[in-house]
């Protein structure tokens, strides 16, 4: 049901999602649906808090600490340089239209998934949220492998054997975020600031490891040698693997610009979420971009094409002054990117019970729940083991979600809905269209099968 009374600040038409079921819930003298945020969660909440750390920190994960380098390597510097692009192209035209979409109206908490069921109805938004959900799911759990992947490669530390390792640490993992998530959103908010922090020092530890890598190559592994010319030269072009090409690399690759709609999650508790939503996720953008291009450029002017595809602990091993500090830092900031994607996705999880098309009932009435099942797929993508093996997944649930969003946004701008009246004017039917079509062409060139079965999917589900 919809409305054009504006008492939210100019924040535009306010949906009222699942009007008939409250509806009929107060002529049973029911009460209604419980409705997210929590009361123990914060509101008000600015774009700094609210959009740009919680994007910037699901941004920056564990593919830039342990894969940028094997990117480098396998891609070279202009096959690396190609992958990015074209990735940062697609999450800034997604953001285009999400940032339109979210200032259409009024987007309580689930903010992403509203933002399709409101736009183009339950049932559409009930595939796709399925979608998004599975793509959070499967993003924890790539960061939780990474983080014990990366403790395993740079410390002497185990216990069984490598797999069994990151199976039984990533569980560990699991119940910390589920214990973090259950005391409630505020202190994820206030963890998430320190763990920004820890974030940006393991950055600049980086930066200045790069530039004194030269001076240090003799505590350094063979073939780091500092940054030269000849480096750089000799890592221009691709030199892939067996079993690796542009396709795979991009796949692994592609979980390291998603994120962009962790501010969009958590519309219900931000105080202008037409204004931060827009600013917070395209600076997150911005930035990240910047960074992910200067650290393509540093990684293969510092070491040989060898050492850039053998050592997946070069970040950690290139930083300055100490690996053992910077490998903590690494898999502190590593899971508090896997603490964003689980702190949306029970949210996700109990908006799309609330709409009743689904069969999820059970989580309209209590969002533990929702927490509970998010917590025990995340772990089942955990039980999987090998980073290599996740990422693509990842890959194939966001691109097909941002795809999605990009048709909903293209569709409502064609239609001219008198609905329709975002208060985000920097979009196109024609950048939303060019998004949706780069999204299925990644799809279908990192593998079709895939695709293919991806798209029945969500036709099922619809």
């Amino acid at each position: 049901m919809a409305h054009p009374e504006d008492e939210n600040g100019g924040e535009g038409w306010e949906y009222e999602p699942n009007y008939p079921a409250k509806a009929a819930a107060a002529e049973e003298h029911i009460q209604p649906p419980l409705s997210l945020p929590s009361p123990s969660a914060p509101t008000g909440q600015s774009t700094l808090n609210g959009v740009f750390i919680p994007c910037t920190q699901s941004i920056i994960g564990i593919v830039l600490y342990s894969r940028f380098g094997w990117v480098t390597g396998q891609a070279g510097i202009a096959g690396a340089l190609l992958i990015l692009v074209t990735c940062t192209v697609v999450s800034f035209l997604t953001a285009l239209s999400m940032c339109a979409i979210a200032t259409n109206g009024k987007i309580p908490a689930g903010g992403s998934y509203y933002m399709i069921a409101r736009s183009l109805g339950p049932a559409f938004g009930g595939s796709v949220g399925v979608l998004y959900f599975l793509g959070l799911v499967s993003s924890a759990a790539v960061y939780l492998v990474g983080a014990v992947e990366t403790l395993l490669t740079n410390t002497s530390y185990g216990i069984v054997s490598t797999t069994f390792d990151i199976r039984l640490l990533g569980w560990l993992g699991v119940f910390l975020l589920w214990i973090l998530n259950f005391v409630g959103m505020k202190y994820v908010t206030k963890t998430s600031l320190g763990i920004t922090v820890i974030l940006g020092l393991t950055v600049l530890s980086m930066y200045v490891g790069f530039f004194t890598a030269g001076v240090r190559s003799e505590d350094l592994p063979r073939g780091i040698t500092g940054l030269s010319w000849s480096h750089m030269k000799e890592n221009l072009g691709e030199e892939y693997s067996a079993g690796n090409g542009f396709d795979t690399v991009t796949a692994i690759f592609f979980p390291a610009v998603t994120g962009i709609m962790a501010g969009c999650d958590r519309a219900g508790f931000l105080s202008t979420p037409s204004r931060s939503i827009p600013r917070g996720t395209l600076s997150a953008i911005g930035i990240t971009t910047v960074l992910y291009f200067s650290f393509f450029l540093l990684f293969g002017a510092v070491a040989d094409r060898e050492a850039l595809k053998s050592e997946l602990g070069m970040s950690a091993l290139i930083s300055w002054p100490t690996m053992d500090g910077i490998t903590v830092g690494i898999i502190i900031a590593t899971f508090g990117a896997a603490l964003q994607c689980a702190s949306s996705a029970p949210q996700v999880l109990s908006a799309m019970a609330q709409d009743d098309i689904l069969p999820l009932r059970y989580f309209k009435y209590d969002v533990n729940a929702s927490l509970f099942a998010t917590s025990v797929l995340i772990m089942f993508f955990v039980t999987i083991g090998h980073f290599d093996s996740i990422a693509p997944a990842v890959t194939m649930f966001f691109l097909l979600f941002y795809g999605c969003v990009n048709v909903a946004c293209c569709v409502l701008s064609v239609l001219n809905n008198p609905s329709w009246r975002p208060l985000w004017p920097y979009y196109h039917w024609t950048t939303a269209l060019t998004g949706s079509i780069l999204c299925f062409t990644i799809m279908v060139v990192i593998s079709w099968w895939s695709a293919l079965l991806a798209f029945i999917f969500a036709a099922g589900l619809y």
